[in-house]
């Protein structure tokens, strides 16, 4: 089954239970019926490109992440939007909810990662700078660690309480465009343009 949205997509995500997706094209979002294979609706806010969108761990909102600077948590119900978080200065390429869907982390152009309240977008700390463009942005299992994938060939683990970098891997040669936790935490998958994909070992803590 083929599904078609004009433009670039640039990024798609399930909600949990698998029943809807949403895609992220031109300055717009579109919401898709995964039993029926139909599209539900488009949701409309965003002033530029939408570069990345996430579905909270119980499905019920959607965050988005745009050209436009800011990041959008939408309502996925009623379909509307629940809040803007304003505060990145660039353009923002990666957002993730936090396992239990209480915390948001994005990351921008600048290499800016900013941790956000889901519930209230109230932002919560700007963590240490990555040296360069983040494209990937995630949160380990336990909810205690970010990761990110940038520009400057280096994959960056921060804390997520105090938001202070704890170690970081330069393997790649070349941009870092992705990079996930396994399921149990303790290693890491990196992609970049070096069309190489390595894993890391995450030391005990």
């Amino acid at each position: 089954m083929r599904i078609t949205k004009k433009g670039i997509v640039y990024s798609i995500a399930y909600s949990s239970d698998g029943k809807i997706a949403v895609s992220g094209s031109g300055n717009e979002l579109c919401l898709w019926d995964m039993t029926t294979k139909t599209h539900i609706t488009v949701l409309s806010g965003h002033t530029d490109t939408v570069r990345s969108v996430a579905f909270s761990p119980d499905g019920n909102t959607i965050a988005s992440a745009s050209n436009d600077k800011t990041v959008r948590l939408w309502n996925v119900s009623t379909q509307n939007e629940k809040a803007i978080l304003n505060g990145h200065s660039e353009r923002i390429q990666a957002v993730a909810f936090s396992p239990n869907g209480k915390m948001l982390v994005s990351g921008d152009m600048e290499g800016e990662v900013r941790l956000w309240d889901a519930k209230t977008g109230n932002a919560i700390s700007l963590l240490t700078k990555h040296n360069s463009f983040v494209h990937s942005i995630a949160f380990s299992p336990d909810g205690k660690t970010i990761l990110g994938g940038g520009n400057s060939l280096t994959t960056v683990l921060w804390d997520a309480k105090s938001g202070e970098i704890k170690t970081t891997f330069e393997k790649h040669i070349g941009t870092v465009f992705h990079a996930i936790f396994s399921p149990d935490g303790k290693t890491i998958a990196s992609t970049g343009r070096d069309g190489v994909v390595l894993l890391w070992d995450l030391p005990n803590e």
